[in-house]
């Protein structure tokens, strides 16, 4: 792929706030030069955090953090311990999120959301409800509402960041394209409800503090030019030896008609950043899933040392000199 790609970074939302603005400036200068290192915790603790702080010396750039255990509904019945574990150890992450906001990191957010109206065990996979969102967008009854509590409560948690004039990288009803969340079952009604939540966020709660980005990537998913600042795709391909995903940052581009930048949202293994730098593939993040740092089956140790201590990546400790 020829380095042509040159992409809109100005946002979506009008009235986007002034941090907004300067994260996705900052984004804008990278792009191409150097790539943001990532890595998500589910637990408020951060562990993955502190081990590739011990392993590499360095600390991920771009941090993330799932609202899963702050939806209305769950304590779902059924709940194995796996769930009840997962729920009880996510909770504070919001404040462990903003701390290490403070400490200069870049904060990305996603919400594994449990079934409006409850399920069985982890509801927000599409097996585990009979949560239908195409008819509950249609009859707007109370299961729409019960839709709606949940949106309305997200959005306070959101405005948490907001107040502390923290930009957000916002991962909304993530992997839709895959089918296994109940709110990607049906292309036309993820849609419907992405663009609900971006018209409630934006303007009635006015959360002017977030990026969106879109992480579905099928055509049939896209919602929308208006509604979207980055594309993000998700891959858990190529164990050890890392990928530059160079096809499928070809197929996002194509997904916005080359308009919006793109990104890795989540990754199993470090990107092989040798070949993204020499083939000028232009990821502006990527982000490694809970766990995955310290599982032989996806990185080493000494992939881990050589991937956070490469010259193409920017980590935590690069990103006040590099803004400057």
């Amino acid at each position: 792929m020829e380095h042509k790609f040159s992409p809109d970074f100005s946002l979506s939302n009008l009235n986007a706030g002034k941090e907004a603005k300067e994260l996705m400036r900052f984004l804008q200068s990278i792009q191409g030069k150097r790539i943001l290192s990532g890595q998500h915790s589910n637990k408020a603790s951060c562990p993955d955090i502190g081990y590739i702080k011990r392993i590499t010396g360095k600390t991920p750039a771009v941090l993330g953090f799932d609202l899963l255990s702050y939806s209305n509904a769950v304590e779902t019945p059924e709940s194995t311990w796996e769930c009840i574990d997962e729920v009880e150890n996510n909770k504070r992450s919001v404040e462990a999120a903003l701390e290490w906001a403070g400490k200069g990191a870049v904060i990305t957010l996603t919400w594994h959301w449990f079934s409006p109206t409850k399920g069985r065990n982890k509801s927000f996979y599409a097996e585990n409800t009979d949560f239908a969102l195409d008819e509950v967008l249609k009859e707007k009854g109370m299961d729409y509402e019960a839709m709606l509590s949940d949106l309305e409560k997200i959005a306070g948690v959101l405005k948490a960041f907001k107040d502390e004039k923290v930009p957000v990288l916002w991962r909304p009803l993530h992997e839709a394209d895959g089918n296994w969340f109940w709110w990607g079952a049906n292309p036309a009604a993820f849609k419907e409800l992405y663009r609900l939540m971006y018209k409630l966020f934006t303007e009635k709660y006015q959360l002017d503090n977030l990026i969106w980005v879109l992480n579905a990537p099928g055509d049939e998913y896209y919602p929308g030019d208006d509604v979207v600042d980055i594309n993000s795709i998700d891959s858990y391909a190529d164990k050890i030896k890392g990928t530059t995903l160079k096809s499928d940052f070809e197929r996002l581009s194509q997904a916005s008609t080359g308009k919006k930048p793109n990104a890795i949202g989540e990754i199993g293994t470090i990107p092989n950043l040798d070949a993204l730098q020499e083939e000028e593939i232009p990821w502006l993040w990527y982000m490694l899933w809970n766990s995955f740092p310290a599982d032989p089956q996806w990185n080493t140790v000494e992939g881990l040392i050589r991937g956070f201590n490469h010259p193409f990546s920017l980590n935590l400790e690069d990103l006040q000199a590099y803004k400057k």
